[in-house]
């Protein structure tokens, strides 16, 4: 399937329509699309890697830490309107340019002013679900939710992602934000990724570190809750309400060769591989992998693999954007998809 400009420009609408405008249009689809929790019915021939892309009902039916789960969307309502990120001219040029940065070269202050426009973001109620206790953070994890079976494994999985992530970008200069996003380059971590430097246990600018009191099941792949970095013992409230867990782990089918925690597919050289594809529609697939509920021969990429050795509520990958870390992980990918429209477009 390849992603046309008309079919482009409607994933562009419906994602718009949803965190910008949303209506009753949204509503009804989102009502026939809404979450079970349920385990994905998977391939009896799927590869070995594919369980670690499941949703866990024993994790997210769990009781809440004493809390209950918060109720269902009753409503929707238009935000105010905000301006964009950056202002075009008459001339449709950018007057004012923002130059996204990796992590480790953006200064302290800058580092801080990011986190806490993320903070004010918690602090602000949902204009998705108003009536509920949920707040505007909630409302990119309810959306990505309940777009996840479309934009996943699909030709709008790219394109989606970017203007999902223009999208938090406007909700953070509603909060006062002026820098530019930041990304995670995890190809630079690939030594040992749970040591990267986003995993700080700085209470202005770090991310935390691994989670404690660890819950998981026997799949090992749920995480304990973080109590350190800016976000230490963070309340999420999507699909339920919890504290922020991580749970860093490296599956034994990930250390091959030497290599640990997976970065076999995420190292430079796996990332060389990716940048290699003849066209976007194959670098899609090297990036996010294939799909594992389908038949035949299937790998996992850089996406995916990321999402599963950190863990937590990167895990599953539905409910990423819970971690205030996915935003910076899905940074970089999108910066690699832009450095690929630009190869393309000068072969």
């Amino acid at each position: 399937m390849l992603l046309n400009r008309e079919s482009s420009s409607f994933w562009f609408i419906f994602i718009h329509m949803l965190l910008i405008t949303p209506g009753a249009s949204a509503l009804n689809f989102l009502t026939a699309n809404k979450n079970t929790r349920s385990i994905v019915a998977r391939s009896p021939q799927s590869p070995w890697w594919e369980s670690l892309f499941n949703f866990y009902p024993d994790r997210w039916n769990r009781p809440s830490r004493g809390q209950q789960q918060s109720p269902p969307p009753t409503s929707f309502q238009a935000p105010e309107a905000t301006s964009a990120p950056s202002s075009p001219s008459a001339s449709g040029n950018c007057t004012q340019m923002r130059v996204r940065k990796e992590w480790r070269n953006i200064d302290r202050a800058g580092q801080k002013s990011y986190i806490d426009a993320v903070k004010c973001l918690l602090s602000k109620p949902s204009t998705l679900q108003p009536g509920t206790n949920r707040r505007r953070y909630d409302d990119f994890v309810y959306v990505h939710d309940r777009s996840r079976t479309t934009v996943h494994w699909t030709a709008p999985f790219l394109p989606w992602h970017r203007h999902f992530i223009y999208l938090q970008e406007m909700a953070l200069v509603e909060c006062g934000y002026s820098g530019a996003l930041p990304r995670w380059d995890w190809t630079l971590d690939s030594g040992n990724i749970t040591q990267a430097p986003v995993w700080s246990t700085d209470p202005e600018t770090g991310f935390g570190t691994n989670g404690v009191d660890d819950t998981s099941g026997s799949d090992q792949l749920s995480g304990g809750s973080v109590i350190d970095g800016a976000f230490a013992n963070l309340e999420l409230r999507y699909p339920d309400q919890h504290i922020l867990e991580r749970g860093f782990n490296s599956p034994d089918k990930f250390n091959q060769g030497g290599n640990t925690y997976g970065s076999q597919y995420y190292d430079d050289v796996a990332m060389s591989v990716v940048h290699s594809s003849q066209n976007f529609l194959n670098f899609r697939v090297a990036m996010e992998g294939t799909n594992p509920s389908t038949r035949g021969i299937s790998a996992p990429g850089p996406h995916g693999t990321v999402h599963t050795i950190i863990g937590g509520d990167m895990l599953p990958s539905s409910y990423a954007p819970n971690d205030p870390g996915d935003q910076i992980n899905r940074l970089f990918r999108e910066y690699c998809a832009r450095k690929k429209r630009q190869q393309c477009q000068n072969n």
